[in-house]
């Protein structure tokens, strides 16, 4: 494992590679004008099937462009906070290399170690794989403890059935598109639940659509496409729910609110956000390095790969996340919403 880097500097370098191609392509053009007939159409077919990658290309440039924007800005606005996120990160790396060097230790001298048994072990080698497997743990007790800290919202409700947990949220969205949001309903609802043997855990939205014009009654509408202060946008929601908005340079959560931004959300993505709605981190570190007058080299390390809040597209939802919204609640002096006990179906008709 090593830590994802993204820069100004390396954004630069990919816009370069893409400018060179673009000339490579035109040359490509003007000589197929030269040539005509059946080699002219060989280049142009070629250029053809290279058009589709070159667009994927530029997207994912788009994408480093709007991330720098955004995380840059922000570490700049925090520095104290990425500190410690970059000190986080950096026992992410040293663990994962302590656990590739326990396998190599393992994998080189363990069956030296089994041939040895009636016999006094190395206690060098001993000693080594002992201090490891202690920083190891130490380690892992400071990683785990940083990203289990959760504070649910308290407009989160908990209906609690025989063998059953259901997590309702309730969210207000101004986005007209009714097929998108109850796709992103269908999506983070299908994606957050989860059996256990005869237990199951699972979240409902209960969403209510909030037209912009109420919004904004008291001002100008803002026009689609028009660039709106997200701070002030959310604070005309009403108070006690999660939202679903637009209008950021890219996709984040903003308190209790996702806000997307222009480009295409990849289904686990928005499950992944969704997630820190019910109040989770991110189960990767995001750290820095400071480039000067190239502003910062902005680092993620993955502290469980399982999890998806730390790998979206593989990750899985965990019946730890269930526990630990669990906990939030028990641990809460005020309770995150009323529980209601609901008897099964059968036992509460004959009540």
């Amino acid at each position: 494992m090593r830590a994802v880097a993204y820069s100004w500097p390396w954004t630069d370098r990919l816009i370069d590679q893409a400018w060179q191609e673009i000339v490579r392509h035109e040359a490509e053009l003007r000589r197929a004008k030269i040539l005509g007939g059946r080699q002219s159409e060989i280049i142009l077919e070629r250029l053809a099937l290279e058009f589709q990658r070159m667009g994927e290309q530029q997207r994912n440039i788009d994408a480093h462009v709007q991330y720098n924007r955004f995380w840059q800005a922000a570490i700049a606005a925090d520095r104290a906070r990425y500190d410690l996120e970059t000190a986080l990160q950096n026992e992410v790396l040293e663990r994962q290399g302590i656990l590739d060097g326990l396998k190599n230790l393992d994998a080189a001298f363990g069956k030296v170690l089994i041939s040895l048994k009636p016999f006094p072990t190395p206690l060098g080698l001993v000693q080594i794989t002992n201090d490891l497997r202690t920083r190891e743990a130490s380690l892992t007790h400071r990683i785990n403890g940083a990203t289990s800290r959760i504070r649910t919202p308290a407009f989160v409700g908990l209906e609690h059935r025989p063998h059953e947990w259901i997590f309702r949220v309730p969210l207000y969205t101004d986005i007209e598109d009714q097929e998108f949001v109850a796709s992103a309903k269908r999506i983070i609802e299908s994606t957050w639940r989860l059996q256990d043997g005869a237990n199951s855990f699972r979240v409902e939205l209960d969403i209510s659509y909030i037209p912009s014009d109420s919004l904004y009654m008291d001002s100008v509408n803002p026009k689609i496409g028009q660039r709106i202060d997200i701070l002030q946008h959310l604070r005309r929601f009403p108070a006690g729910a999660a939202i679903l908005t637009t209008g950021a340079l890219t996709t984040h959560v903003q308190d209790n609110a996702i806000v997307l931004g222009p480009h295409s959300i990849a289904p686990r993505v928005l499950a992944h956000e969704f997630g820190h709605i019910l109040g989770f981190r991110d189960s990767y570190f995001r750290g820095y390095k400071d480039l000067g007058e190239n502003g910062f080299q902005v680092m993620e390390a993955v502290a469980d790969p399982n999890d998806i809040m730390a790998v979206p597209s593989t990750g899985s939802v965990l019946k730890s996340h269930f526990e630990l919204i669990l906990r939030s609640k028990s641990a809460s002096k005020t309770p995150i919403a009323p529980e209601r006990e609901i008897l099964p179906t059968r036992e509460r008709s004959q009540a």
